[in-house]
């Protein structure tokens, strides 16, 4: 990428994580609103926080116990959902929230693999496997969730027109792995009914779907 496009507010404790966590020597990887916000061009997503896949938080509590500077860390475990942890960066007018999950290990290998990382260090997940787990997330997000829903369902139509743009094809691992008849059925039902025709030959084209798997889904 030719300039990283989140805001400065997001962007400074990021950087801090990304280079303690290499300094540790652990495996890490952006995911989310802010990794499509990386890969974005004329599109404003807006982000308030940051969802960041790790291999493990044991290390975290110590490494960033005055790893702010002038600027505090609190860390939070979490008991139950997804999430492993919370890593707040207390800046006094704009706090942010770093969401921390531990995947499988054999996932976060996978987005280890096809991530993008940048000079500074930041690395986020690559455009063909963060459109697979938006759509794996599309799919999941509850009903009342509608917020939510909705932003997921525009990164992922912003992320097709990307992968269009720059001529990209599934990688075979990650549609083994994420794109799965019942990740995709499930994504299917929720797709508007006026947008299915559309989505299917879009991801049909692209090669994220055949249309064995298609047919199978729907």
């Amino acid at each position: 990428m030719s300039r990283i496009r989140l805001a400065p507010r997001l962007l400074v404790p990021l950087n801090r994580f990304c280079a303690i966590a290499t300094k540790h020597q652990k495996d890490f990887v952006l995911i989310g609103g802010a990794a499509v916000t990386m890969h974005a061009l004329d599109y404003f997503r807006m982000t308030t926080d940051l969802d960041i896949n790790v291999e493990n938080v044991k290390w975290i509590p110590k490494a960033f116990k005055h790893a702010g500077g002038d600027v505090e860390w609190l860390y939070k475990p979490t008991t139950g959902g997804a999430l492993a942890a919370t890593l707040t960066y207390l800046h006094p007018v704009d706090a942010i929230r770093l969401d921390l999950a531990i995947p499988p290990r054999e996932r976060l290998d996978l987005f280890v693999k096809h991530s993008v990382v940048t000079p500074c260090g930041i690395r986020y997940l690559d455009i063909p496997p963060l459109l697979a787990a938006k759509i794996e997330s599309f799919g999941d997000r509850h009903e009342r969730k509608t917020e939510k829903r909705a932003s997921d369902y525009s990164d992922i139509e912003h992320l097709l027109s990307r992968m269009d743009q720059l001529k990209l094809k599934m990688p075979g691992d990650v549609k083994e792995m994420l794109l799965t008849p019942h990740v995709l059925s499930k994504f299917f039902n929720r797709v508007p009914e006026q947008d299915k025709e559309t989505m299917v030959a879009f991801l049909h084209d692209l090669g994220i779907c055949t249309g064995a798997d298609i047919w199978r889904a729907l």
